[in-house]
């Protein structure tokens, strides 16, 4: 038997436990916790598990969370579908579709030639923040989705549902087993994290560079010893350099280890001299946040500096950018929001 750990987040959040085998389905433990309750959800979920360790995790936000397109397109093919929506929705999204991670179901169509999609998305830096919040207690999701999407889609989808969504709660146990056998949207498809390049760019030189050093050292070997007496070994480093690039590069077809290497290499060059000739270290020192902000990402080009990051409250973030005008011009705030009890934030500063 598989015990799987379902968060339902709206006002509060909803902890359930069930157990799952190929004949039946039971929740064994639910317990509602308020947000400021949320650190006690490791002791609940430890005592609901028995011991057990790393359940299937999975996570459904409020439609309130979520924006909505229904796109029609010329055909049914969901790999085709999938390849297609982003150039739809940048024609339908104002920011960049960077911004956003989204998802989609299909809808049923009356026309025999078209196929109506809904497209299913929230803002990225928001579902990081939870992620984030989720990791500092021991949890990290396989699945994103949503109940309350789930019940207003088998209820017959309506405009006014999505607005004014109905209460599922009486049909929970239900709407979960469903989720678990598949879920109706996963917002983690788009490799969220989860996607964060600035993060991973020294990790990548570093390993790139251990896949070089490894590729030339098979070339060597087999140029200057007998390939025959050597092909074992040569065999076996390839295959070595081979799962190593499968591991850091999963999305690629392997042709040319070396070619490609090259290809990765030339891209990170290229993203590092972006950086040239800007001071980002005294910068990076100009920013002095109190304890009431916590940075999460800092932009810097030839002229501005954006910065992005989550306060406890508005006055802190207003504080935050006065205390800006010390080292830098015209600080603003370009956006900020309400996100579980943190207030979310972008501010842009002339250089």
């Amino acid at each position: 038997m598989a015990r799987i750990l379902f968060i339902d987040i709206d006002k509060e959040f909803n902890i359930i436990i069930s157990e799952k085998n190929r004949r039946d389905f039971k929740v064994l433990r639910s317990v509602k916790l308020k947000k400021e309750e949320f650190h006690r959800i490791k002791a609940e979920m430890n005592s609901g598990l028995s011991g057990l360790k790393t359940p299937r995790c999975y996570i459904s936000l409020p439609l309130s969370n979520f924006n909505f397109r229904i796109v029609e397109l010329p055909f049914r093919e969901e790999d085709k579908i999938r390849e297609v929506l982003p150039f739809e929705l940048k024609e339908k999204i104002i920011e960049p579709l960077e911004n956003f991670v989204w998802d989609f179901l299909i809808l049923p169509s009356e026309k025999e030639d078209t196929q109506r999609v809904l497209v299913v998305y929230t803002k990225k830096d928001e579902l990081t923040s939870l992620l984030r919040t989720l990791s500092d207690v021991g949890i990290t999701p396989d699945v994103i989705s949503s109940f309350s999407l789930r019940y207003v889609i088998e209820k017959g989808l309506k405009t006014e549902d999505l607005l004014n969504p109905p209460d599922y709660k009486d049909h929970l146990p239900e709407l979960i087993r469903k989720e678990s056998e598949k879920p109706l949207i996963n917002l983690l498809k788009g490799g969220l994290g989860i996607t964060l390049e600035r993060e991973n760019i020294l990790k990548r030189i570093k390993i790139t560079n251990v896949l070089l050093i490894l590729l030339l050292s098979v070339l060597i070997l087999a140029y200057t010893v007998s390939i025959r007496r050597n092909y074992s070994e040569t065999e076996r480093l390839r295959a070595l350099i081979a799962e190593e690039y499968r591991k850091e590069f999963p999305q690629e077809r392997i042709k040319d280890e070396l070619l490609q290497l090259k290809s990765h290499l030339k891209e990170i060059k290229e993203k590092k001299d972006i950086l040239t000739g800007i001071p980002v270290t005294e910068l990076l020192k100009k920013i002095k946040p109190s304890g009431a902000i916590t940075i999460d990402s800092v932009d810097i080009d030839s002229r501005s500096i954006t910065i992005k990051g989550e306060s406890r409250d508005l006055a802190g973030i207003e504080a935050f950018k006065e205390k800006l005008k010390e080292g830098f011009r015209n600080p603003a705030i370009l956006e900020s929001g309400q996100f579980l009890n943190k207030f979310r934030f972008t501010i842009k500063a002339e250089r």
